[in-house]
């Protein structure tokens, strides 16, 4: 089956042939030719308008209209999805903040970056929204995220849990028992103070303590015992994703 447009321009060249071979073969009319053919050429762009409205249903105004009608929805579409995100965020906020009574401010990431083996978040909290330097930053799954490591008057830096240098208390929640984690990289961090009498395995929660109940920090994955050692070898991994986040919560001193 020809295409409708391909059609059209067969219909329009075949008249045109027609017209050009009679005014080749008329005497005395090839002096008229251009006056002829302007407004032929008129008729036909106009023709060829009208066939393609009968064609395709509309003009190319009227779809030049409905392409600009098509961008207004979908900037309306988009900015509809804006606001139910932010007062998602909002909600997963104050449910979080009810439920553990802690202090919180809210916060968009900016970006996320690596530094010589480093993980560090960019958020859209500073030193006008009261930021501070120290202050722990979790995700609204209650996962700890990390710690502000610095501030500018817009923005902060977080620095992931699992960095080389980074320290915090935790608890082994089975065992009920008070560790410190030591960031090593990648993910990873490990479990110091862990006497070899007490019961580790692979699997195990570990904590960070903070109001009514503990946020989540990883869990464990290896353990290494040498029974001629005082401690224990306890490795783990954190929870939280950061490179996937696209809002954290600071907790307020």
């Amino acid at each position: 089956m020809v295409p409708r447009r391909t059609l059209t321009k067969i219909i329009f060249s075949l008249l045109l042939l027609g017209v050009l071979i009679f005014l080749g073969n008329a005497a005395g009319l090839r002096g008229r030719q251009l006056e002829v053919l302007a407004p032929l050429a008129k008729f036909s762009e106009d023709l060829k308008r009208g066939l393609d409205g009968l064609f395709f249903g509309i003009s190319r105004q009227e779809a030049g209209e409905l392409r600009k009608e098509n961008d207004i929805l979908k900037a309306k579409a988009f900015s509809g999805e804006v606001l139910r995100e932010e007062n998602e965020r909002l909600r997963r906020a104050l449910k979080f903040q009810d439920e553990e009574r802690l202090a919180l401010l809210g916060a968009e990431v900016i970006s996320y970056q690596t530094e010589l083996g480093r993980e560090f978040l960019i958020i859209k909290a500073g030193l006008e929204d009261g930021a501070k330097i120290g202050e722990l930053v979790v995700d609204s799954e209650k996962q700890m995220v990390g710690k502000i490591s610095s501030v500018e008057q817009n923005f902060s830096r977080v620095s992931i849990v699992s960095n080389p240098g980074e320290s915090f208390p935790a608890e082994l929640i089975r065992q009920k028992v008070k560790v410190l984690i030591k960031g090593l990289g990648g993910r990873a961090f490990n479990i110091d103070f862990i006497t070899v009498d007490i019961e580790v395995e692979a699997g195990d929660f570990v904590t960070f303590p903070k109001g009514s109940s503990p946020l989540l920090l990883g869990s464990v994955t290896r353990v290494n015992k040498d029974i001629s050692s005082t401690f224990q070898e306890v490795l783990g991994l954190i929870y939280a994703r950061p490179e996937m986040l696209r809002e954290v919560f600071i907790i307020r001193d």
